[in-house]
C-alpha cells in the first residue's frame, strides 16, 4: 500500500477531483488485500455467497484546520462477531433503503448522530465481503461541507467516535504488523494501521488501503 504524503492539491478543488476519481476504474481487490491478514491471503479472495447480508458505511471526509478528517467507530463491546473493532459508520440495509447510499447515511445517523446530505456524496468504493459476519459491505464516500462540532454515538452499537486525518494513515510509521484476537481465542497477524495506539485492521483497514489509492490518483 502507498503510504507516501498526500498529493498537493487546491482544497476547494478536492471534492470534484475525488468525485472525478472514484467514477473511473477502482483500484478494487488488488488494493484491498494489501491489509489483509494472513490466512485470508492464503485462502484466496473470498467471494460472497448468495445468502451474505447486504451493507453499506460511510467515509465522511471533511476539512477543518488544514486537515482532512474522517470519523470512525470503535463498536460496542456485546461479545459479538466485530465486538469493540474500530469500524465506519454504518450497517445492513434496510427494505426501506432505495439504494445503499440510503443505507450509509441512514445507519450514519443512527450510530453517531450526524446527517449526511445526498448531495454530498461523491461516489463509491469496491464492495467487500466480510465472512466472519456474512456481510458484503459497499463503502459510499461523501465530502461533508463542514466538519461535525460534535458526535451522539448510540450506546446500543457504538462505544466512542474516534476522528482520524487522512494524512496519518498515509504516515509510514503508522502502517505496521500486530496480532489480533478474532473468533473465540485464535490469534492471527495482520497488517494494521495503528494511530495514537488504536489499531485499525481488517476490513476497515481494507476499505482505506483503495480509498488511499484512490486518494493518490488526484495528483
Amino acid at each position: 500500500m502507498n503510504t507516501q504524503p498526500s498529493p498537493v492539491i487546491n482544497i476547494a478543488e478536492a471534492p470534484k477531483l475525488l468525485k472525478e476519481a472514484l467514477q473511473k476504474p477502482l483500484p478494487g481487490a488488488a488494493a484491498q488485500q494489501q491489509m489483509s491478514s494472513v490466512p485470508r491471503l492464503e485462502t484466496g479472495w473470498v467471494k460472497p455467497p448468495e445468502n451474505a447480508r447486504v451493507s453499506a458505511v460511510l467515509l465522511a471526509l471533511s476539512y477543518k484546520d488544514g486537515k482532512i478528517s474522517l470519523p470512525f467507530i470503535r463498536r460496542a463491546i456485546d461479545h459479538k462477531v466485530h465486538s469493540g473493532q474500530i469500524a465506519f459508520p454504518g450497517g445492513r440495509k434496510d427494505d426501506t433503503d432505495a439504494n445503499l447510499t440510503e443505507t450509509a447515511l441512514r445507519e450514519t445517523w443512527e450510530e453517531i448522530g450526524i446527517k449526511v446530505s445526498q448531495s454530498y456524496v461523491l461516489g463509491h468504493l469496491t464492495p467487500l465481503y466480510i465472512p466472519p459476519s456474512n456481510s458484503l459491505v459497499t463503502p459510499v464516500v461523501a465530502w461533508l461541507p463542514n466538519s461535525p462540532n460534535a458526535y451522539m454515538p448510540n450506546e446500543c452499537e457504538v462505544d466512542s467516535v474516534l476522528e482520524f486525518a487522512l494524512h496519518e494513515f498515509q504516515h509510514p510509521d503508522n502502517l505496521k504488523e500486530r496480532e489480533v484476537k478474532v473468533m473465540g481465542n485464535i490469534k492471527i497477524k495482520t497488517p494494521a494501521f495503528v494511530l495514537r495506539e488504536t489499531v485499525i485492521w481488517g476490513a476497515t483497514a481494507m476499505v482505506m488501503s483503495e480509498f488511499l489509492s484512490v486518494w493518490k490518483r488526484l495528483g
